[in-house]
């Protein structure tokens, strides 16, 4: 696992079956890998990164990233998860695309103690 690789979670864990990325970087932390999804760009939605169709080939209309809502998993629940074919790993961010996504961290709705952590790891 490295950051910006993407993956679906199991409907039942997420049931508009959004597109995942990793925005932490798991080889400093593989027991606290920090994930945020994509969803459909709304007026009401954070849009602190808007992605637009064809920047990722699974992002097919305007889409924010939905830091408001993030996932916490370790190395282990993900490959456990990637070995009961619960999980659905898709191509990965480009870099410039990874690094969108983390500018948007620090305007984000996303938790202060993951912005905290994010940044201890010296990813933003």
């Amino acid at each position: 696992m490295r950051a910006g690789d993407t993956f679906y979670l199991p409907e039942d864990t997420d049931p508009g079956h959004h597109l995942w990325t990793i925005i932490s970087d798991p080889d400093k932390n593989p027991e606290k890998i920090i994930a945020v999804c994509f969803s459909t760009l709304e007026d009401y939605k954070d849009q602190a990164c808007i992605v637009q169709k064809g920047e990722h080939p699974k992002i097919d209309h305007p889409s924010i990233v939905d830091y408001s809502n993030p996932a916490t998993l370790s190395i282990v629940q993900l490959a456990k998860m990637h070995a009961a074919k619960a999980i659905e790993y898709e191509l990965p961010l480009s870099p410039e695309l990874l690094k969108k996504v983390r500018r948007g961290v620090g305007i984000s709705r996303l938790p202060m103690g993951l912005i905290v952590f994010l940044d201890g790891q010296g990813v933003l």
